[in-house]
């Protein structure tokens, strides 16, 4: 259950110990690939396009710009 919770909605039961103890059991027990150069670049658009952002952004602002970069943020990960 903690795991679909995790998955479906970002864990709902951080206060409680099992939870806090689980997730990052979850965390330490996968293996994490180094970033490629592939991955800084995206990282440096994310940044660079945050940076640029007219104010008052909003996040819908923000999600909206990043979507070059990331098409996956506006379809819902679909």
């Amino acid at each position: 259950m903690l795991n679909f919770e995790r998955f479906k909605w970002g864990g709902v039961r951080h206060s409680d110990p099992l939870y806090m103890a689980f997730d990052p059991e979850r965390f330490a027990a996968i293996d994490i690939p180094a970033p490629t150069d592939d991955d800084r670049a995206i990282l440096r658009q994310i940044i660079q396009r945050a940076e640029n952002m007219q104010r008052p952004a909003k996040l819908s602002d923000l999600a909206k710009a990043l979507a070059p970069t990331l098409p996956s943020i506006l379809s819902g990960g679909r």
